[in-house]
């Protein structure tokens, strides 16, 4: 027969992000097993993601196509704007899509656009490389003379380009100070074929990394120095069975280069740290299998968009709309990064402005903002957490759950759903909280005065803490919350489980 009564506390419920991957019932309570939706705010709270709001107004050339690639592109004297592409254009405009395509023939939508030198730069795999005629014609005009690259940088004087199809192992550099010049002068080209430390490989994407070039391959990298003059410079290190699963799954987040590999994500810091062992590199192990499961489904438009402002890193696979958020802020003490899954209105790419650092994304329809509004385009979305399975430490002892108590922040007024299972079944037992009756709960102000005095505290954000009474019993037990996300902020911070413990009768 039960024979005591316990209070277990999960203190900040999901913010150590979801895991997959490890044993449930050996996990910490802070782990996840779902974290739709979410982010891991600045508190280190599992809380609610901003909402889209879609800008574009007048989205005639994109007609019912998405948003493949989007850039912010400014010059020294002031912002030039938002550059797009889709529907077999370019364009530019974030209110108002024009079509600044010109005389290119386009047979592609997967643009890389790069902003280097005061000017736009445009490539994509079949393409001529292509540059953004501001001031004159005001359209995209094709680079005489330039490869057919799949993507170009900037850095160290000039523009790097590689990915011609006619010449997959190639990496090109142009002129210095001169991103029209490939001929002649000081520009030049570097064929890897007998460079790959593994044997063959293609040249898939680059960049520049302290002063150092970064080549990545499908199985391999390459780091080069002496890049200020191409003709000298020297391979210093290389990885191999270690490459990138697409051109655009790679962030410089400032203090490290970010990328994903067919192993998972990846730190290049860590991995020239480690001498490129594979273990000290992976920094998302908790979701290894399910990025494993997104990239095999996925392909070539996987998107990565790191915003110091929000300080995370979002991987969009936009074929599955799904999404997985990296907060930067608080690695694990694994050196993980925290990871949340976005599952609903997930756009196709994004960028930050270079004034202000703003995240936009595009989509259908064009141009979204990520704001406070707490809706997508207007509508609501879903929030959903769920804990680990747990035994409690105590794997033959049933548990007889008899009343949850979440305490989560928010304005809500919309129904929270509380549920809990036993076992390791996906059947919750659930009971909803209806906010729109204001005799189902009783808020705490987090912001009201202390003492009359005013000076503790303002804002009056509510701290509800509402009791579920709840039945069952089992060897093992998780707990959950979801509830509809409608233009209000909402972030767990702690869940108190009453039970009792015993043998079952």
């Amino acid at each position: 027969m039960p024979k005591r009564q316990e209070v277990v506390n999960i203190v900040a419920p999901g913010s150590f992000g979801l895991n997959t991957e490890d044993s449930p019932t050996e996990l910490p309570l802070e782990f996840a097993s779902v974290a739709n939706n979410c982010v891991i705010d600045n508190f280190g709270r599992l809380g609610a993601r901003k909402g889209f709001s879609l800008t574009t107004t007048t989205s005639t050339p994109l007609g019912s196509a998405e948003v493949v690639s989007v850039i912010h592109h400014t010059t020294d004297s002031g912002d030039v704007g938002v550059f797009s592409s889709g529907n077999g254009k370019l364009l530019k405009g974030e209110e108002t899509l024009t079509d600044v395509s010109g005389a290119l023939s386009i047979t592609g939508d997967n643009w890389e656009l790069e902003s280097w030198d005061n000017e736009l730069w445009a490539a994509q795999q079949g393409h001529s490389l292509a540059r953004f005629d501001n001031g004159g014609t005001n359209v995209f005009v094709a680079v005489s003379g330039a490869p057919a690259a799949n993507f170009v940088f900037g850095g160290a004087g000039r523009l790097w380009a590689g990915g011609d199809s006619t010449a997959p192992t190639t990496l090109y550099w142009s002129s210095l100070l001169d991103g029209t010049q490939w001929h002649g002068g000081d520009s030049g080209s570097l064929d890897l074929k007998t460079v790959w430390p593994a044997g063959y490989d293609k040249l898939v994407t680059g960049c520049i990394f302290n002063n150092l070039l970064v080549l990545f391959g499908q199985k391999s990298i390459l780091i080069y120095s002496g890049i200020d003059d191409p003709s000298t410079m020297a391979k210093v290190e290389d990885f191999t069975q270690i490459g990138i699963v697409s051109r655009d799954s790679k962030v410089d987040i400032g203090t490290d280069l970010v990328f994903l590999s067919e192993g998972g994500l990846r730190s290049l810091g860590r991995l020239i740290q480690a001498d490129g062992s594979q273990p000290v590199a992976d920094i998302a192990k908790q979701i290894r299998t399910d990025l494993f499961n997104a990239i095999d489904s996925e392909g070539e438009r996987i998107k990565m968009i790191y915003s110091q402002n929000e300080r995370f890193i979002l991987v969009i696979f936009t074929g599955q709309n799904i999404a997985y958020c990296f907060d930067t802020r608080r690695p694990l003490e694994t050196g993980d990064l925290r990871a949340t899954r976005w599952t609903s209105l997930i756009p196709s790419c994004g960028t930050t402005k270079l004034q202000g650092g703003d995240l936009i994304f595009g989509g259908t329809g064009g141009i979204m903002g990520y704001d406070t509004s707490y809706r997508d385009q207007g509508n609501p979305y879903s929030f959903d957490y769920t804990s680990p399975s747990t035994d409690l430490g105590a794997p033959s002892v049933a548990k007889f759950l008899k009343r949850l108590n979440p305490i989560f922040i928010s304005t809500q007024t919309d129904t929270v759903i509380v549920k809990w299972a036993y076992g390791f079944s996906a059947n919750f037992t659930s009971q909803a909280i209806d906010f729109s009756s204001s005799t189902s709960f009783t808020p705490a102000y987090y912001g009201i005065s202390m003492y009359n005095n005013g000076a503790l505290y303002t804002g009056g954000t509510p701290i509800n803490d509402p009791v579920v009474h709840t039945s069952g019993s089992g060897d093992v037990l998780s707990v959950g919350l979801s509830t509809t996300i409608d233009g209000n902020k909402f972030s767990l911070q702690e869940i108190e489980m009453h039970l009792v413990t015993g043998r079952k009768i």
